[in-house]
């Protein structure tokens, strides 16, 4: 780890205000070994190539402590002054990723920190990474395969003063996200701990190293017997130091309760190890529910919300509003409004629904849900509850004015297999719908969800465009306007979150029901055939977005004129469409007039005429033409500096 002292001379004098962004409290008190691992980043990451930021990528299979290990690093780069900032960035998603990227803004006090345009936030905080004279860090938390298109795009791609380090599951990700060919020891492979570094941590997790009472045989048979799983491990000594039992018992209990499904990605573990590591999982689960049945009940409602960082405050809320709510219907009634707030927020990892021939034990269930709704509105219970998951190693709570729970991906796993093994599958599905819909039942805003979406929090926006399009459907009618205008939302939040299928057909219902009522012209006509555009060339779909861009085009040009904002914004996203088809010299030709459009009605200082100078000048990087790029970006500066 000294080599991280090595940094130092990089990094100069830190300027004020100096951060760490990443959850550091989220490591574990028991964190042990890895110091091979944090050497091998430091080295990595202390050699610059040309202008670029380095870049570091960390794989294998959850439960190893890939997070771990990165908090743990950036405490210590941080602590060594490597690094002026870190940013820490959950990136599952593509609207995580947007909404931790945009967050760089905020951290910095950029000016452009709340500009309505998502794009251009975007745009700012790459040219903010990629311009800033300080050392920065930039982690990148579990990158799915879903979201490299969007990291090519939004990564920044000079500055030799940054770096960046991804953790991801597998190794075609990171391969993907770190050029190999171009940086030698770039990526890691995460291995489970030593037998040894794993019996030292299950004897502090179990509080065995005070006593120096164990039978050291017995510990490295059962951390062997749990494949070394750093998570794993540590559950067990947190269940042998609350059940007070040595590890040969323990491992009896284990091949007793043994699990007949197995985890469902690659490693390296073999088919008993792989039981046995779910294994512990359900043992500490089953004591829970022993101890504490509504602590293991919330347990199991909470795994259905996004596991990175669950907002108590608002499950509070919720559990507050629904308890009131139900406590004011009837049985039929109850039923009846559980599955109106089912239907309305889908679960994106599974979707199980409560419908409306759902058996009647499942909504007597859930219309009897009181003691866990009254463990939720109690400060003092909810404390204990969180004390009882912290002491069982299940789930991380952090408090503070927001408080909020981190559920482990792998716990996650186990707590939705048992709902579904005990065919509770839908009720804890429904009560996990139930609460976040009763927490914003009332937005004094109407806009508000909207606003969400343009800052890149697509998950909170979607259930209630979802409520809000079922709502004026059933009350103004399919065609009226303002019932189309929410479909279109929907539709444009289902393409930015780059699920395609469900977002066409909701456009292209909504342009077919514009054209008959305004005309193929209308300006909201042309909107909706703006977006169909968009989404046509996110698909790849680019004939069929050209033939839509143009007759966007034409139709602003006709109905608003050749310098409307409307009509610039179409010309310049027809130039990145002529791009990514490779036809340079109309893209050229429609990204000037663009820019010297929106400059004579914007001014140069506008955030939209800054885009679009940023874009024409990577056309010109695309074709080689670096003196020409370099030397708008030179005036891109200069406007920046000026504005």
């Amino acid at each position: 780890m000294t080599i991280l002292l090595s940094l130092v001379s990089r990094a100069g004098d830190p300027q004020p205000p100096r951060f760490n962004a990443a959850p550091i409290l989220r490591i574990s008190n028991y964190f042990t070994g890895r110091d091979l691992e944090i050497d091998l980043i430091s080295r990595a990451l202390s050699r610059s190539s040309n202008n670029e930021p380095r870049r570091f990528a960390i794989h294998g299979m959850p439960g190893l402590g890939k997070s771990q290990l990165v908090l743990q690093f950036s405490k210590l780069a941080y602590a060594s002054h490597a690094y002026t900032y870190i940013f820490w960035v959950p990136a599952t998603t593509i609207e995580k990723l947007t909404q931790g990227l945009t967050s760089v803004l905020y951290l910095v006090d950029h000016k452009d920190r709340s500009d309505p345009d998502q794009a251009l936030r975007l745009v700012a905080a790459r040219r903010w990474l990629e311009m800033s004279p300080d050392n920065w860090l930039l982690i990148l938390d579990d990158v799915t395969a879903d979201v490299i298109p969007f990291l090519r795009e939004h990564l920044p791609r000079e500055n030799s003063h940054g770096a960046v380090i991804i953790t991801t599951r597998t190794v075609q990700v990171a391969n993907e996200i770190v050029d190999a060919a171009a940086q030698r020891d770039c990526i890691l492979e995460l291995k489970a701990l030593s037998t040894e570094q794993s019996a030292t941590l299950l004897i502090d997790a179990a509080g065995l190293g005070e006593s120096g009472e164990f039978d050291r045989n017995s510990i490295e048979k059962l951390v062997n017997q749990i494949g070394c799983l750093p998570l794993a491990v540590e559950q067990a000594g947190a269940y042998m130091k609350q059940k007070h039992i040595p590890a040969n018992e323990l491992r009896i209990m284990y091949d007793e309760n043994a699990l007949d499904s197995v985890i469902n990605w690659e490693n390296t573990l073999g088919k008993y190890q792989k039981r046995s590591v779910l294994a512990a999982f359900s043992t500490l689960l089953q004591d829970l529910d022993e101890v504490s049945p509504d602590t293991r009940n919330l347990l199991s409602v909470l795994a259905f919300f996004d596991p990175e960082s669950i907002p108590l405050d608002v499950v509070a809320r919720g559990a507050e509003r629904s308890k009131r709510h139900l406590s004011e219907k009837s049985p039929g009634q109850k039923a009846s409004s559980i599955r109106r707030m089912t239907s309305k927020l889908p679960w994106r990892r599974r979707k199980a629904m409560v419908t409306d021939d759902a058996p009647d034990s499942t909504l007597s269930n859930l219309s009897k849900s009181g003691s866990l709704l009254s463990l939720i509105c109690s400060k003092e219970l909810m404390r204990e509850a969180m004390n009882y998951v912290e002491k069982y190693s299940l789930a991380q709570p952090l408090h503070g004015n927001s408080p909020s729970l981190h559920i482990h991906d792998l716990v996650q796993l186990v707590l939705i297999n048992a709902s579904v093994s005990s065919q509770r599958e839908q009720e804890h599905h429904a009560l996990a719908v139930g609460l976040l819909a009763s927490a914003f039942k009332t937005i004094k805003d109407p806009r508000s969800p909207q606003c969400w979406a343009d800052q890149g929090k697509l998950d909170d926006a979607m259930p209630f465009y979802k409520r809000a399009l079922a709502g004026r459907e059933k009350q103004l009618g399919p065609e009226h306007p303002d019932t189309l205008t929410t479909m279109s939302n929907l539709g444009e939040l289902y393409r930015e979150q780059g699920k395609y299928d469900e977002a066409e057909p909701l456009l292209a219902r909504v342009l077919r029901s514009r054209e008959t009522q305004l005309g193929e012209e209308h300006p909201d006509t042309l909107s909706v055939v703006h977006g169909l555009a968009r989404l046509y060339k996110d698909q790849g779909k680019y004939d069929e977005a050209e033939t839509l861009y143009a007759r966007v085009l034409a139709g602003y040009e006709n109905q608003l004129g050749a310098e409307h904002p409307r009509t610039l914004v179409a010309v310049h996203n027809f130039a990145v469409l002529r791009g990514r088809q490779g036809r340079w010299e109309e893209a050229e030709e429609l990204y000037r007039r663009a820019l010297a459009g929106s400059a004579k009605v914007n001014g140069n200082s506008h955030p939209g005429t800054r885009a679009m100078m940023e874009n024409l000048a990577y056309l010109y990087d695309e074709q080689g033409r670096d003196e020409e790029a370099g030397a708008l970006r030179a005036r891109f500066r200069e406007v920046e500096e000026s504005a």
